[in-house]
């Protein structure tokens, strides 16, 4: 079983749990793109501004910790108004430099390099899990990974919600459905009613209703 996230609730405390955004505290706009787009650790370091489409609700995800990647590996995932709403946030916070369209969206912090360092990404995770455990009244939460807490998470509460594994696999970019079937217990059988109805068949007879005889015959 994928460990993931799976109520809102757990979500919002450890998105809470990150510092307010401000220049050098990426992390709660970091962990918005992963818990709800999808993206893995490296995509989301990698991330532009002119990756993203506000307009469209899309992001274009084409480059991670290795360069760009080859055009048909690139692939378009839903912008969802939360995740709208935090970006917009963080680029109000930490402005691009004269609003450099393909200027990154999360510059390094506290290092000399070209993104955020992935032990920082992990202290600060770290610390969000240390914050919302310490809530009173609220349950434990596991500590996961980034990766679980993040694109696992995604992955499970999108076929949890209604979303079908062949378009999960689109937006996780898999490149074969077996990745994709980790998520498969957690589809609960949501199907709309026009999937319900394409192999069904009428068993009954249709009633003849008996034919009117016309007035003032």
């Amino acid at each position: 079983m994928v460990p993931l996230l799976r109520s809102d609730e757990k979500v919002r405390r450890v998105y809470l749990g990150f510092p307010g955004m401000s220049t050098g505290e990426p992390w709660r706009a970091m962990y918005a793109v992963g818990v709800f787009a999808g993206l893995r650790p490296g995509e989301i370091r990698s991330l532009q501004w002119d990756d993203v489409d506000f307009g469209s609700r899309l992001i274009h995800v084409r480059r991670g910790d290795d360069g760009p990647v080859k055009d048909g590996a690139s692939r378009m995932v839903p912008l969802s108004p939360a995740l709208s709403d935090v970006l917009l946030q963080w680029k109000e916070a930490c402005p691009p430099p004269d609003d450099t369209p393909s200027a990154q969206c999360f510059p390094c912090t506290g290092h000399h390099g070209q993104r955020v360092c992935k032990d920082s990404m992990l202290a600060a995770l770290d610390a969000a899990y240390t914050k919302a455990n310490a809530e009173d009244g609220a349950g434990k939460l596991p500590r996961l990974t980034w990766y679980q807490s993040t694109r696992h998470s995604y992955g499970g509460r999108f076929v949890s919600n209604g979303g079908s594994l062949e378009r999960l696999r689109v937006i996780l970019g898999h490149s074969c459905a077996e990745v994709t079937l980790r998520y498969g217990h957690l589809v609960r059988g949501q199907f709309t009613e026009q999937e319900r109805a394409i192999a069904d068949v009428q068993l009954k007879d249709a009633k003849m209703l008996p034919l009117r005889k016309p007035r003032g015959a």
